[in-house]
């Protein structure tokens, strides 16, 4: 669960960490507040949405005047924003970021992640920051650091001025640095972060050093730990079918193709939508309706597919704790209830999947019924292609 920059800078500055000043504006009428109150400075202004890439989008600019503020302020707010990293709709811009501008001296990039190779916190820090950091941090491997942390109790000191001594920070600037990332260790582990970035990191022209960026991951299973950051969550930056899938705890995630999936089991839903892809066919969805789904989950499970312009839909059923009948029935109520048109093909295997292949067959419904995973998988492809000759 990704926080906005604004709001990682909060959990920044309740840990006593430098960040640039900043306003927030949420409405026009922020921004009609704001611009009566703000004085003439130059000012960095920032879109908030949940994807990076927004410098080279051109959702980050510096502004050197109130004229050009208020003008960006409004170019920006309310629209839907694309970078290299959201999907061809964009997310929509609710919040914007005003902070002062620092001159910087040097730009550096540092995180810390959970390495589940290793099963331990690393941190990762380089020379080298700014908005091309992933070509930066391959370009120049031998200028990038790593400290691994294996007890939150005990914290490496050492290595922390290690890692700002190979940083090239020294005196005042490699004790600062060290107490930073203390800081940013504690903020981790007390907030349940899967991921911790601070993008770029600098060093001011006067000598100090300056969180310029930042992006936090909760972990969505610390729900119950992190209640007042789930709470301030910015669901508007998910997509609409997710948040209402995620109501009937349907594991639901938009593409960009035309056939709608239903499977269970995210395995065999990640394989589904690679043979899809594999045989000329574009996924539309990746839903995974789980192994205890009833009737009402494949009601909006089928709402939801069809909220899309799907030209056919997959179902995929592997028979295990789900009885393959039980879906079958469902499934028949369902396309009844909704009064689907368009092609509908339906692989069954598994737990009582004999007597629900039979019960799909006597329905009269328009249903192309498999056993075979690769055979459904070309025949919805087929109908996909079909529909769009016609």
């Amino acid at each position: 669960m990704y926080l906005h920059e604004y709001q990682a800078k909060e959990l920044l500055k309740n840990y006593d960490i430098l960040i640039p000043n900043f306003f927030v504006v949420h409405s026009k009428e922020d921004i009609i507040n704001l611009l009566k109150v703000i004085k003439e400075n130059k000012y960095v202004v920032k879109v908030q949405i949940h994807s990076g890439g927004r410098k080279k989008a051109g959702g980050i600019k510096v502004v050197y005047t109130l004229k050009e503020l208020e003008n960006s302020l409004y170019e920006y707010f309310n629209i839907n924003f694309i970078t290299n990293q959201t999907n061809k709709k964009g997310k929509i811009i609710k919040s914007i970021l005003i902070e002062e501008y620092f001159d910087v001296i040097k730009e550096m990039y540092f995180s810390i992640v959970i390495d589940r190779k290793k099963s331990v916190v690393s941190i990762i820090a380089s020379e080298y920051g700014g908005c091309d950091v992933e070509n930066i941090l391959l370009q120049f491997p031998n200028r990038n650091f790593n400290c691994d942390i294996y007890n939150s109790n005990y914290l490496p000191i050492y290595k922390f001025r290690e890692m700002a001594i190979n940083l090239n920070l020294f005196g005042d600037l490699m004790i600062n640095f060290s107490f930073l990332v203390e800081k940013l260790v504690k903020l981790f582990y007390s907030k349940d972060l899967n991921l911790l970035e601070i993008n770029p990191l600098c060093v001011t022209d006067n000598n100090k050093i300056v969180c310029l960026d930042a992006k936090f991951d909760i972990d969505n299973n610390a729900i119950y730990r992190q209640k007042d950051l789930f709470y301030i969550y910015d669901k508007s930056q998910d997509d609409f079918k997710e948040n209402l899938a995620n109501e009937y705890k349907l594991n639901f995630v938009s593409l960009e193709g035309n056939i709608g999936c239903m499977v269970n089991g995210a395995g065999l839903a990640m394989a589904t939508i690679d043979l899809i892809k594999m045989y000329g066919g574009e996924p539309a969805n990746f839903l995974d309706i789980g192994g205890a789904v009833k009737e009402e989950g494949i009601l909006q499970g089928f709402k939801i597919i069809m909220l899309d312009n799907v030209s056919s839909i997959l179902v995929n059923i592997f028979g295990g704790i789900v009885k393959c009948d039980i879906i079958a029935n469902n499934l028949i109520k369902v396309i009844n209830l909704l009064n689907i048109k368009i092609p509908i093909v339906v692989r069954l295997i598994g737990n009582r999947s004999d007597i629900a292949i039979n019960i799909l067959l006597c329905s009269g419904l328009n249903i192309y019924i498999t056993n075979s995973f690769s055979e459904a998988v070309l025949k919805v492809v087929y109908y996909s292609k079909m529909s769009k000759l016609n």
